[in-house]
Parts: C-alpha cells; structure tokens; sequence
C-alpha cells in the first residue's frame, strides 16, 4: 500500500491542504494520505489553538474522504517532534511511505534535525510554492537529489497559494477553509480576538 504522509501545524486545517494531497494520490498513485497535526515544533513558536481542537478540525475535514486518516502520534508526545522521529514511526506501520509537502521545506530542509538521512530515507512528493518560482524548485530538487541521492517528485502544473494562517483564520472563508471546519470554529468560538 502506497501511503502518503501530510504534517502541518493545520492552524487551521484549509482547503490548499486537501487539495496537495489528492494531487498528490492522483499523481504519485497512492492508495492513502495521513494527515498529522505537528505537537511541539522546534522551528516553529507554539500554537495558540489546543491540540485537540486542531486534531478536530482536520477530523471533521476530513469525514468525507475514505482515503485520508488522522493521527495524533505527535500531539499525543509531550516532547519535541522531529520529522525524521515521525517518519521512523510511520515507517513502521507503512513500508512504502512518501512525504507530501510544500517546496519552501525543501529550502529549510537543511535546519532539520538528521535532515541528510530523512533526504535519503523517504521519497518526496514536493508543490511548488511562492516565493520560490518553479525554475528556483527545480533547481533545489536537483541539488538535493544529487547531493542526497534524495527522490524528488515535484508535483506538474499545481502551485499551493501563499495564504497564510493568520489571514485564513480573520477570513472563514468556504472557498479557502472547508465548511465543515468553518463550522467547527465557530461553534467552539476559536479564533476571537
């Protein structure tokens, strides 16, 4: 089974998110994508919203999509969750295992912790995402892939947007967040300032 991985801090979870990853499964043929809210990040200040409700958000997300799963591994650790322990982890349950993420990670990768082994360790499935233009992501997949022996799928014609969380979380707008998590937040009133 072809299972994809998709950490964030889903802060909250939105649309760009599902999006990635059924491109994702459509392009790479993947059978699943997990989903992992990030516990504590070292790269990262702390969230401002409790574990549960981000683990919730993406849950109720994600009802309708058979293929994708939720797990809480990392917020369940009350220590510092590195992706290369994340990945050990899952690696375990699933032996065909592929990192889904934006291509700005592939510009920090470099700060992770044993970042060089997890290049080596798990195959890539990358988006591109401004700031980086595609011709600058192509170039960074190339030096990781020779530098690294990294494997690299960078994802054709599908750019994740430049939104960030803060403005997401002052919009609740269907077209950007799904409704299900709109309604999520406004029923446990996060968010208010």
């Amino acid at each position: 089974m072809k299972v994809g991985y998709l950490g964030g801090s889903f802060n909250p979870i939105h649309n760009a998110h599902i999006t990635l990853a059924l491109k994702a499964m459509e392009e790479c043929n993947l059978d699943k994508v997990i989903f992992m809210p990030t516990g504590i990040n070292p790269l990262k200040k702390k969230n401002n919203i409790a574990p549960k409700h981000r683990l919730n958000m993406v849950k109720v997300a994600l009802e309708k999509y058979p293929f994708f799963d939720v797990c809480d591994y990392e917020l369940k650790s009350n220590q510092i969750c590195y992706t290369i322990d994340t990945i050990n982890y899952l690696q375990n349950k699933f032996s065909d295992l592929y990192f889904i993420g934006g291509a700005d990670l592939l510009f920090e990768i470099n700060r992770w912790k044993e970042y060089d082994t997890l290049l080596k360790k798990i195959p890539f499935i990358i988006a591109n995402r401004p700031p980086h233009t595609k011709n600058e992501t192509k170039r960074k997949v190339k030096e990781l892939e020779e530098k690294f022996d990294a494997k690299i799928h960078l994802l054709k014609n599908f750019e994740i947007s430049d939104i960030s969380s803060t403005d997401l979380r002052s919009k609740l707008n269907e077209n950007l967040i799904p409704k299900e998590t709109i309604q999520y937040i406004t029923d446990n009133k996060l968010y208010i300032n």
